[in-house]
């Protein structure tokens, strides 16, 4: 077995848990009445769902990786652990239904959190981020923190937009 098989089996686990508890959080959801369903919750359930996707299918490029070093295993891990962080916070395994109010700080920080294990996956990566990464990255954390900040619904709604834009976008430039 070699290091990136060894180490993307942990990859798909965390993975594999996060999705898992996505689609259980969605199926708890949907059995709530129409007029009492969260739709940004569904919204942003929905992209992380996208979100995981990507990555999980990103991380098949570390296949030409030549050298798994301890720093390259820790980045890996966290970085793919904060899906499962976020599935949790979105779906908590108690089974209760929070609303995307109770859940945005908690949820918008790990997503903060993940921008910065990103440069720390692109430092330890041999890989380059593409050009106007730096902007993108940039602006999402500025997006972010003032959504925290401002807890207004219609920033909540511009958060999903440039989110689902930004995965949907990722996922077919990865396709070519």
């Amino acid at each position: 077995m070699s290091q990136f098989e060894f180490i993307f089996i942990l990859v798909s686990i965390i993975l594999g848990l996060a999705l898992a508890n996505l689609f259980g959080g969605i199926a708890r959801l949907s059995r709530k009445s129409w007029n009492q369903l969260d739709g940004i919750h569904l919204v942003f359930s929905i992209i992380t769902i996208l979100m995981v996707f990507v990555v999980w299918w990103g991380m098949y490029r570390w296949q030409d990786h030549s050298q798994f070093e301890f720093e390259t295993f820790v980045v890996i891990g966290l970085y793919t652990s904060v899906f499962y962080t976020l599935s949790v916070i979105l779906f908590p395994h108690d089974g209760s239904i929070v609303d995307f109010d109770g859940a945005r700080k908690s949820y918008y920080l790990a997503l903060i959190i993940m921008l910065f294990l990103e440069l720390a996956h692109y430092s330890v990566g041999e890989f380059e981020p593409p050009g106007y990464y730096g902007y993108v990255w940039g602006f999402a954390f500025l997006l972010l923190s003032a959504a925290i900040w401002a807890r207004q619904r219609w920033l909540d709604s511009l958060v999903a937009a440039f989110m689902f834009l930004l995965y949907s976008g990722w996922w077919v430039v990865t396709k070519f």
